[in-house]
């Protein structure tokens, strides 16, 4: 399942992997789904891999989510992603498709990692965001 849009500047990559997937009967497009959606729900939870590999990311909510409900994280190689993420996801060189391609045969082969819905629990909920977030401010006002 490949979910997502196009962003301006890029639709005519967009349109190539739209017509990839639409020769694919193993792959299906959604374009937009609502994160108060049932079937993004289902999507998350049935995921063994979930991978989001742009060139200027942040961490991503979607990896958020995505590991949250269990699944192996690839994602874009960059600054912030791994800061956030640390060791609990797979980094991919988003200009190599060997790389990426390694990177999603390695993830989905390998056993869902248990820990990682837990780093996310403990770190970045919106409860524990918003408690660090209170804190740093109480520290600034001191």
């Amino acid at each position: 399942i490949i979910l997502g849009s196009y962003i301006p500047n890029v639709k005519s990559y967009y349109d190539e992997v739209v017509a990839e997937i639409e020769k694919n009967p193993n792959m299906k497009h959604i374009e937009y789904l609502p994160m108060d959606s049932d079937m993004l729900s289902s999507l998350y939870a049935g995921a063994k891999v979930h991978a989001l590999l742009g060139r200027n990311e942040t961490p991503g909510i979607v990896n958020l989510e995505a590991g949250l409900a269990g699944a192996n994280l690839v994602v874009g190689d960059c600054v912030p992603v791994r800061e956030y993420l640390k060791d609990y996801a797979l980094y991919a060189d988003y200009n190599s498709v060997s790389d990426v391609k390694e990177k999603l045969i390695k993830a989905y082969n390998s056993p869902k990692n248990s820990s990682i819905p837990k780093f996310i629990e403990e770190n970045y909920t919106w409860k524990v965001v918003a408690e660090k977030t209170y804190a740093a401010y109480q520290l600034i006002m001191k």
